[in-house]
Order: C-alpha cells, then structure tokens, then sequence
C-alpha cells in the first residue's frame, strides 16, 4: 500500500510542472472566388483574406510563478488556393521562389506585471495601429505601404501593462549586417539577396469606454551603404461604438526621398438584419509633390452562421485622378484591385467568401 502511496505522489511531482505548461492550437481559415474588371481586362479567381489571412497557430505558456508567464508562438499563414505558406511569408526579403518554407511569427518571450517582452520574428507594434479604424479584417484596410514591419525579423519589442487606459508599445528588428566591403550578408534563398533592414516602431494606444485611440510611427532603414534610404509612416487610428453602429477613422502619412503621400480613410459597420452586419468605408490617397490623388470605396457584408464561421461578401472600387494614382499606391485590401485606374478609368471587384475561426 505505501509502495502505492509513494508511487501516485511521485507521479503527481511530476506531472505537476506539466500541467502549469498550456498548449493550444487556434486560426483562421478563408476561401472563396472574387471576379475583378480592370482597366486591362476582367478576371477570376479565388482568394483568402477578405476578413483575414488564412493561418494556423501554436501557442504555449508556461506558469513560472510569481505572476511571471513564459510564452512561446509559431505562426504560419496559409493560401487555401494552392495549400502553400502565405506569399507574405518572404525570407530576408527574397522573392515568391523561397517563400513557402517560412513562418510568418516565431517568438519567445516572457510576461508579468511589468508588461510582455518577445523576442523573434514578429510585426512591428505600431502596423496598421492594431487595426482600430476598421471593423470587418482586411475590408476597408488602407494600402500596405502605410503598414510596413509586417514578419520584422530579429525584432524584439515591448508591451508596458495598461495603466489608466494606456499601453506603450516600442519594437526594434535589427539589422543582420554587411560586409567590409559593403555588401548584403543575407542570402535570400532562391531569391535575390537585398539590403538588410532595421526597424523602429513605437505606439501609445487608450482605451476607455466605446472609445479606442492609437497613435504611432514606424522607420525603415534600409542600411546598405550603396542603397542606404528611409521611410517613415506615422498615423493615427481611433474608433467609437455608438450602440447602433460603430465608427472608425485613420490618417496615415508616409514620407521617403522620392515622395511624400497621405491617406485618410473613413469606415462604419452596423447590423442589418438578424446575423447580418455591413460595413461601407471610403479612403483618399493624395501625393504632396503632385496632382496625384487615388479614392477607394469599400463595402463589406458578414452574415454570422455561428459563432465562429460567417459568410463574407464585398463590393470595392478604385479610381484615380486625371494625372494617375500616388507612388506606391498598391492595391484594395481583399480584392487586390490594380493601380491601373489612371486618367479617371474605374477598377472594381466583387468577390464571397466563407471563413471559420478554430
């Protein structure tokens, strides 16, 4: 019986570091079919990343008492079309022939009463300024190049706890060096080898009530002595639930040597019917040192089958002015529309999909 005895409490000794660790796997995956009509010419085909990217996540935090946590994450996303890793997925900067061996976060990192520090390949903390301005993923997001940092790699950043409403964020992904001679020592795979970057990236974010405010700024530098440039973007994102409906706006500029453009973009999302919530948004892109301007209208439908699966459909359009769309001014979040639509042509798409979230 005491052979027993010993034996269960053996056991429990060391199960017990065991049972403090947690595991879980959780994501989110979309597919539907969109059609697009551009300036040069119409297509089809299908897409993942209406409401958000398609991926899966592993997560584990493990207790270590006195209030400290240690946390581990492993991202990847995920193109349902062709079952590959996201395109977004670049290693080093490379091109789409190395993309799909690469996860798109890996950190690990600690947390506690001091806030969260993580370490890894993570995105910047001030990307998109967490997103508040728009209520239906990526339907009503503004153009990439005002969200630089996405999967910084050698990124290491700080989250300070909340404090009467506000957090601080900062984040650095450093540089992985040159050469004496002034050459890239990162190789890209299949791809061609491009000048290492570093990143600076700082938010201050409040919540308190129905509001939501963020402001933020992010430096890319990219430090090859041959190519050595910078761009910055700084925004502002803030968001009100009124009860009936919600309401969100963002600016965001961004400033490099060759030009300086702005984008100021509008969204509201209300329920319709039972299940049925739409959401309709409109942004402006204007370039300082031209005439160029580029508007983009954006309307979202979400019908909820259940808590974790919904039904997406879009409708979205953009056009340029008469002297042609902003420097790097890319496309529509969620139907990629081209930025062909020069000298006043309209591109438009509309696309459905159906996402769940596990």
């Amino acid at each position: 019986m005491k052979k027993h005895l010993i034996a269960a409490a053996v056991a429990a000794a060391v199960a017990a570091p065991a049972m403090a660790q947690n595991v879980t796997i959780g994501g989110y995956m979309e597919a539907g079919l969109i059609k697009r009509d551009n300036a040069d010419g119409s297509s089809n085909m299908t897409t993942n990343q209406f409401q958000g990217t398609s991926n899966i996540r592993f997560s584990v935090s493990e207790d270590l008492g006195g209030g400290l946590k240690a946390n581990v994450v492993v991202k990847s996303e995920i193109n349902p079309s062709t079952g590959q890793a996201s395109d977004s997925q670049q290693p080093e900067r490379g091109t789409a022939a190395a993309y799909e061996n690469y996860w798109q976060e890996v950190t690990v990192g600690l947390s506690g009463g001091f806030g969260e520090v993580k370490v890894g390949r993570h995105d910047a903390v001030a990307r998109d300024l967490g997103g508040l301005y728009r209520f239906m993923g990526n339907i009503g997001r503004v153009d990439s190049t005002f969200n630089p940092g996405g999967d910084a790699k050698a990124n290491i950043s700080y989250t300070s706890p909340t404090m009467n409403g506000f957090r601080v964020m900062g984040s650095r992904s450093f540089d992985r060096g040159t050469t004496a001679s002034g050459t890239s020592t990162i190789a890209a795979g299949n791809g061609a080898v491009q000048s290492p970057q570093k990143i600076d990236s700082y938010m201050v974010r409040y919540d308190v009530g129905a509001a939501r405010l963020a402001v933020g700024t992010t430096k890319t530098f990219d430090t090859l002595p041959a190519t050595a440039s910078q761009s910055t973007v700084q925004g502002f994102a803030g968001s009100y639930d009124l009860g009936f409906a919600r309401v969100g706006v963002t600016a965001f500029d961004r400033k490099t040597a060759a030009a300086k453009v702005n984008v100021k973009a509008f969204n509201v999302a209300a329920p319709i019917f039972a299940g049925i919530t739409g959401q309709i948004g409109f942004q402006k892109y204007e370039q300082k040192d031209s005439a160029r301007e580029g508007d983009i209208m954006a309307i979202g439908l979400r019908y909820d089958l259940s808590k974790r699966t919904a039904i997406y459909g879009t409708y979205q359009t953009i056009e340029a002015s008469t002297a042609g769309t902003p420097a790097n001014f890319d496309f529509t979040r969620g139907l990629n529309l081209q930025n062909n639509a020069t000298n006043g042509v309209k591109n438009a798409g509309y696309g459905i999909s159906i996402g769940h979230t596990f």
